[in-house]
């Protein structure tokens, strides 16, 4: 039997009958000592209880030790993972998952499962396979040197996939899209229409928004300010017309305050996600123009400007990119389109001389 201190917790590490056990985690070498008596004791009764995990339980249990250490963003993809997992594996032992049970989650995730992004579609894009099968590997490896398993069953598995990302030319909504959308949401005093409203005229994120204050909105200025944390050019004033900050106020004084100050508040909790998005299919659905997510109005912001010859540099100061190049990178396609609009017109300014 060994028990020994690795970083600031002990673990023990012992064979029994030609397998390998291992578990951490321990406050103290005791409780190290007396976890390991009684799984030999088990294993003696031909009992592991260790074996009998179930496996999204200890997904979750792994989900839930990285919490503080990874990002908000990276944490909800982490549940969503999870869910998936337990839709197609259910109940079934960490133990007795092969690399051919693995493979056909995989298998099924990429190309049979139904998407939940509101689009009806079936099975999901590369990226989002490649992501959660590192979410998976990244447990796996844990649960191994825990000694929870003895073999990896991700590996050398593949992901698959049936779709690509969004079309391109459903990722954002035409200028004259945009300015029927607008107009809609101007007659909806909702607190989704308005949240759709500020992302259309400030390129907002909805983290940004989901964080804004009353103290962030300087009417005086017309000017707003998007508390974002994405990076440390995130937060970021942004300035608008003097009739959009109008219509904010008066949407705004025509519902009550919250104690905590914060402007999408509502008696339950914060606005979320969910709630945008669908309010974005009623409207895309009622003005009969490209369904898409509530995310395109920031790509549909950045595009209008581009198209508007407005600078890289201050287009990306007012997105709270990282820097320009990320909005290059981001918006490739549409400055690509610009420039073949702008070829099309030189050709016609010497066609005519």
């Amino acid at each position: 039997m060994t028990v020994r201190k690795r970083g600031k917790s002990w673990q023990y590490d012992f064979r029994h009958e030609g397998e390998r056990y291992r578990q951490g985690g321990y406050k103290t070498k005791r409780d190290a000592v007396h976890a390991e008596n009684e799984r030999l004791n088990n294993l003696g009764r031909g009992v592991d209880l260790v074996n009998e995990v179930i496996f999204t339980e200890y997904f979750r249990y792994w989900m839930k030790t990285t919490k503080g250490h990874v990002s908000e963003r990276t944490y909800k993809n982490y549940q969503n993972t999870a869910d998936w997992l337990t839709a197609y594996f259910r109940d079934k032992k960490i133990r007795n998952i092969t690399r051919a049970d693995y493979q056909s989650f995989l298998n099924w995730y990429g190309t049979e499962a139904e998407s939940r992004n509101g689009w009806g579609t079936v099975g999901h894009s590369k990226e989002a396979s490649r992501k959660l099968n590192g979410h998976v590997k990244s447990c796996v490896k844990d649960a191994l040197f825990e000694g929870i398993i003895s073999k990896d069953f991700t590996y050398r598995t593949q992901t698959t996939h049936a779709v690509d990302a969004k079309p391109k030319d459903l990722k954002y909504l035409s200028l004259e899209e945009a300015k029927a959308l607008k107009s809609r949401v101007l007659m909806d005093k909702s607190i989704t229409a308005l949240a759709i409203f500020i992302s259309l005229v400030t390129g907002a994120r909805f983290s940004d928004l989901v964080q804004m204050k009353y103290t962030d909105i300087n009417a005086d200025e017309n000017e707003l300010f998007l508390p974002g944390t994405k990076n440390d050019t995130a937060p970021r004033h942004v300035r608008i017309a003097e009739k959009d900050m109008q219509h904010i106020i008066r949407c705004l004084d025509d519902r009550p305050r919250n104690l905590n100050g914060y402007v999408f508040q509502l008696h339950f909790g914060l606005i979320t996600n969910n709630a945008v998005n669908k309010a974005m299919r009623k409207f895309c659905s009622e003005l009969e123009i490209k369904r898409v997510t509530f995310h395109a109005l920031r790509h549909t912001h950045a595009s209008i400007l581009i198209y508007q010859d407005i600078s890289l540099l201050y287009i990306s100061k007012r997105l709270g990119h990282s820097s320009p190049e990320t909005t290059l990178r981001v918006y490739a396609h549409v400055i690509a389109e610009k420039q073949q609009m702008e070829e099309e017109k030189t050709v016609d300014v010497f066609e005519a001389l």
